[in-house]
């Protein structure tokens, strides 16, 4: 009888340091997550039933550009969220990228869209190449 007892008792250690080990792997788990860095989530859109207001800033006409047509090439979309009191808006801001063609058809982007390539998306408010937005009525 004492050899089943021995048996029944190794039984129950070896159900525990099963147990055991699967809780201290979960924990390793999360330790290791903690630590590393965590998948990034995209970003959700703003919510449809906010007022949205969408402004073009167009770049600026260069001197010696007379005659040449522009090719929009690109644009830099940005949204923020805007908060009146009372109020909440999206505001979209779409700022057209050209280059000029010449009459014979050769392409030269202007000295502003070479700049615009190494903007970090500085705000609205800080960009000196742009005029400043006309206030939006409400």
């Amino acid at each position: 009888m004492g050899s089943t007892d021995n048996e029944q008792q190794a039984f129950v250690f070896k159900k525990f340091e099963t147990g055991i080990a699967a809780i201290r792997s979960e924990v390793n788990k999360g330790l290791e997550r903690a630590g590393g860095k965590c998948p990034q989530r995209s970003r959700k859109g703003f919510a449809p039933h906010l007022e949205w207001v969408e402004v073009v800033i167009e770049p600026k006409d260069l001197p010696g550009h007379e005659g040449k047509q522009k090719v929009l090439t690109g644009e830099d979309v940005s949204e923020r969220l805007d908060v009146v009191p009372a109020r909440f808006r999206v505001i979209v801001i779409r700022r057209p990228k050209y280059v000029f063609k010449n009459k014979d058809g050769v392409v030269h982007p202007t000295a502003q869209t070479a700049r615009q390539g190494q903007r970090d998306g500085a705000d609205v408010g800080l960009d000196s190449n742009y005029d400043c937005t006309p206030p939006i009525s409400t």
